[in-house]
Order: C-alpha cells, then sequence, then structure tokens
C-alpha cells in the first residue's frame, strides 16, 4: 500500500492529457473542497509562522526532515498533485458511473490512509527537499501561492469533478474530487508532522524578544453550554427520571442531527455541573432555542448555562457530518478528558505592564501545548465575567491536568485560578479538518 502511495505520487509526471469536455459542478463538493484547502492552509501558516533559523532547521534525528524540509515538500506536493489532478480532467466525463454511496465510502478511505502517521513511506525524488527556498518565509509565501491557486481553481471550475475517473495506485476509479481530497489530505498528514518535529525533545525554545507579538490562532465562534443540576434534580432513579434520561439522550442525537450540536458528553465527578453541550450556533439564542426540548430541562432536572467561546475551527466537524450522513454506524470512542476551568482573579498582584507581559506568555503556552497535543482545545469565553476560559486536556490523570494547567504563566502569576472537572466525550470530535 505504501509503495503504491508512493507510485500515486510519481505518476503526475507521465500522465498524458486527453480530452476536457465540461459538465455540471457539484456546488456542495465545491464548497466543502475549498473550506478544506483554506482550513489546511491557514493551519500551516500557523504552524509555521515566525519559527526562528534554529527551529526551522531542527532535526529530531539526522535521518528525519526539519521543519523546512517538511514545508518545502509540503509545496513541491501541491504542484504535483494539482497538475496530476488537471491531467484527470481532461478525460472524458463519465457521469453514468458516478454513484454516490460508493465515492463517499471512497473519500473516507483516502482520508483514512493518507492521514494515518503510523504507516511511512519514501518520497518519490521530485517531492525530496532540495532547499530550493532560502528562508521560511520565502516557503510560506510559496505555499500559499500554491495554494491560492488550488483554490481558485476549485472556486471557479465549471467542471462536475465527481465525473472524471481515472485508476489510482490507491483505489481504481478514483474521482476528480477524489485526487483533490488526497491534494489536501497529503498537505494534511504533514501538517502533523511539522507539530511532530516541534513536540519533538530537544526542540529551540523561542526566545523571549520573538515572542513580543502574540501567536496566530484559528479561531471560531462556539456556544459553550454547561449542564447544572436544576430545580427538581434528585440522585434517585426512578421510572420517571429513567424516561426523562432517555428523552434526554435522544434530544442530543435528535440536535446532533442538525449540525447544530458538535460535541456533548457527561462529567465523571459528583458536582453540581453534570454535563456539556458544545453548539456550532452564532448566538447564545439560537443555542438555546435548540436546547429548549431537552426533557431533562424542561423537567427542571437540569439547568442550562450558556456563554459564547472561541476555540480551534472544526470541532465536532468532520464527526458530525459523518453521523449526519448515517447517524446509526457513526462510531464514537467515549474517551475520558480534563475541563480546565480558568478564573478570573482582581489584581492578582500584577501591575498592568506586567500583567500584558503575563497575558503575552500565557497566549503563547496555549500554543505550545495546542501544538504538543497536551491541548486538544483552548479559547476564551466571550464578556467579562469571572469565567475567563476554559482549557481541554487529552489525558485522562487529574494530577497531570492539574500540572499543566497550573504550569500556565497566569496561572501561577494568580491572575487565574483552575477548577478542574473529568469530562466523558467523543475522541472523534477532535479531529478537525472537514466541512461542516
Amino acid at each position: 500500500m505504501l509503495k503504491r502511495l508512493s507510485l500515486m505520487l510519481t505518476s503526475a509526471l507521465v500522465i498524458l492529457a486527453a480530452v476536457q469536455t465540461p459538465a455540471q459542478v457539484s456546488s456542495a463538493d465545491k464548497a466543502r473542497l475549498v473550506d478544506l484547502l483554506q482550513r489546511t492552509q491557514q493551519e500551516i501558516v500557523n504552524e509555521s509562522n515566525g519559527l526562528s533559523s534554529e527551529q526551522l532547521a531542527f532535526k529530531a534525528a539526522p535521518e528525519r526532515w526539519s521543519i523546512a524540509e517538511v514545508l518545502e515538500h509540503i509545496v513541491l506536493a501541491e504542484n504535483l498533485i494539482f497538475d496530476l489532478t488537471t491531467q484527470v480532467l481532461k478525460t472524458t466525463p463519465q457521469p453514468a458511473k458516478k454513484d454516490g454511496k460508493k465515492q463517499q465510502e471512497n473519500d473516507a478511505l483516502i482520508l483514512k490512509v493518507i492521514l494515518d502517521r503510523s504507516a511511512k513511506f519514501q518520497a518519490p525524488e521530485p517531492l525530496k527537499p532540495t532547499h530550493q527556498w532560502p528562508t521560511g518565509a520565502a516557503l510560506i509565501e510559496e505555499f500559499n501561492k500554491r495554494r491560492g491557486r488550488t483554490i481558485e481553481f476549485v472556486r471557479t471550475t465549471e467542471l462536475d469533478l465527481r465525473s472524471y475517473f481515472r485508476d489510482s495506485p490507491l483505489m481504481k476509479d478514483m474521482d476528480g474530487y477524489q485526487w483533490l481530497l488526497f491534494l489536501n489530505a497529503h498537505s494534511q498528514r504533514h501538517l502533523a508532522q511539522l507539530r511532530e518535529v516541534k513536540a519533538s525533545p530537544g526542540f529551540p525554545q523561542a526566545q523571549s524578544g520573538s515572542q513580543t507579538n502574540p501567536p496566530a490562532f484559528d479561531l471560531d465562534r462556539y456556544q459553550f453550554g454547561m449542564l447544572r443540576r436544576g430545580p427538581k434534580w434528585t440522585p434517585e432513579s426512578t421510572p420517571e427520571t429513567q424516561k426523562i434520561q432517555a428523552g434526554h439522550m435522544d434530544n442530543i442525537g435528535k440536535m446532533a442531527s442538525t449540525g447544530k450540536l458538535v460535541a456533548a458528553g457527561p462529567m465523571l465527578d459528583s458536582g453540581d455541573l453534570r454535563g456539556i453541550f458544545l453548539f456550532k450556533t452564532d448566538s447564545v439564542e439560537e443555542a438555546t432555542k435548540l436546547a429548549a426540548e431537552d426533557p431533562a430541562i424542561k423537567a427542571g432536572r437540569l439547568a442550562l448555562e450558556l456563554v459564547t467561546w472561541m476555540a480551534p475551527r472544526g470541532i465536532g466537524a468532520r464527526f458530525n457530518e459523518e453521523y449526519r450522513k448515517d447517524p446509526a454506524n457513526a462510531r464514537t470512542t467515549m474517551t475520558k478528558y480534563h475541563l480546565a476551568f480558568l478564573r478570573g482573579k482582581s489584581g492578582g498582584g500584577a501591575q498592568p505592564a506586567l500583567s500584558q507581559q503575563i497575558q503575552l506568555a500565557h497566549l503563547w503556552n496555549i500554543r505550545r501545548m495546542l501544538d504538543s497535543g497536551k491541548l486538544v482545545a483552548a479559547g476564551p469565553f466571550v464578556g467579562n465575567g469571572e469565567l475567563r476560559g476554559v482549557f481541554v486536556f487529552a489525558t485522562e490523570s487529574m494530577d497531570e491536568a492539574r500540572a499543566w494547567a497550573e504550569s500556565d504563566p497566569a496561572v501561577k502569576a494568580g491572575l487565574m485560578t483552575v477548577e478542574l472537572h473529568p469530562w466523558l466525550v467523543a475522541k472523534e470530535v477532535w479531529t478537525t479538518g472537514s466541512a461542516r
């Protein structure tokens, strides 16, 4: 399989052009693909921007690629795979071969194979880095130029990408959309590699002088719902409470089917906070209306408190899309995470200028924890209340989560306190990169 993937890249050098015949374009697939391409582009730029020459050149081992080399490989592959795709789209369209279900299954197979970083393979010679671009800024500029061309092509093409087919080493009858999906998945695969390099022991830490500006984050607006014990809550299990709970679970499924509820799960401790709803809506009011029919809320067993949360783009997107297509077969791996709520303290003993320095260090600490995988999500709550934000830590250990949270510069300086809760939620929620 790995050799075949390498051949698929190499084959771009030898495929001959045929006749191009226009057909109707699929607007839904086009919009989804543009979203994927833009999001991956932004993440690669965020991970690569502002790195020192030492950081760009660092190798975790002599035989491993540096960040600069990974970036060059992404740049080279963008051209190669795009050129291959255009050759596929010069063949005669075959709309009769379209099979929606099979094509969706093949979409998932491409993502599964390409994004699996446990499987390693050698890049073909044309895609091996040769240090053509002298600086990280030059590499990012070239990547943006090439990815911009790909996005513009997808936006403006009048071809039905699903009607053009060519066999590939990965699968038979890979359609034009899937070649572009492969292009983006390839860059996602190496985005993960960039993060692996940055998380490697010995990776040079940025000097304080290079952190005078805040790091880049690609954030989106969510509504963070905290389900607390309501006025009618009781610990007893009765036929009535069991009926309410069953209705509560059914309603979660209904909200998920709308695409608006992107994550939900119970707390694993015995406090007042009983669960979390995460909505992808523009307003608290919209999320409130969605949750209003929940039997547990209507019965007063639970009370919902909502606050707007700015957090990484794409939370729950891929899983929600799969769930909406086939709810009965959508697989979830319920996993224990830890939420660390950050509460503000008035004053905290810091002068205003020092507080600004601490805030900057706080943001860079979040950036590093996201890059290392310790955090799967983090962001501020909108407003000036006591509850400032939340970390979602990828650990089952409360002690480990506490140590990570308390290492934050704002917490160490006494500007914030930490409130920890174990939370059970689908692991798939944190796999980003698909369309909403």
